[in-house]
């Protein structure tokens, strides 16, 4: 089994607004679960690296500035919430996606997307009034 990581992605939100860029991880089935952090930064998970993440958002917005790196719990700190610190610290995938990498990701809109939303979320809403979208969250 491949262990998931945490990445945090920073972009210039002057060219591209976050939904577009959840539009975009939603379609990749190497994104196994996104949590919308700040209205340009993301925390992602996957089984790939920090170069792979940031060439899915390059081959999709080949002009954006942005930034991933890995989050390792042990070497970051700052005040966020119980939600998104549990995020970081055990990185676990939304269920989207199957467990093996696949080489055609389902089109997005397929498939109920209620059916992803895990009881973190539910916790997330109860706790900061967030919302859920697709297989990430939304804050």
């Amino acid at each position: 089994m491949t262990m998931l990581r945490s990445f945090l992605l920073t972009f210039d939100p002057t060219y591209v607004t976050r939904q577009q860029v959840l539009n975009v991880l939603d379609t990749r089935s190497e994104i196994k679960h996104w949590y919308a952090l700040f209205p340009a930064s993301v925390l992602v998970t996957s089984p790939h690296s920090a170069h792979e993440v940031a060439a899915i958002i390059h081959s999709s917005f080949p002009l954006l500035q942005f930034l991933v790196t890995e989050v390792l719990a042990t070497q970051a700190n700052g005040w966020l919430s119980k939600a998104a610190w549990d995020f970081i610290t055990h990185p676990t995938s939304s269920g989207r996606w199957p467990a093996t990498p696949s080489h055609s990701p389902r089109p997005a809109g397929q498939g109920d997307p209620e059916t992803h939303i895990d009881a973190l979320s539910e916790d997330v809403k109860k706790t900061t009034g967030a919302g859920t979208h697709s297989h990430g969250k939304l804050k």
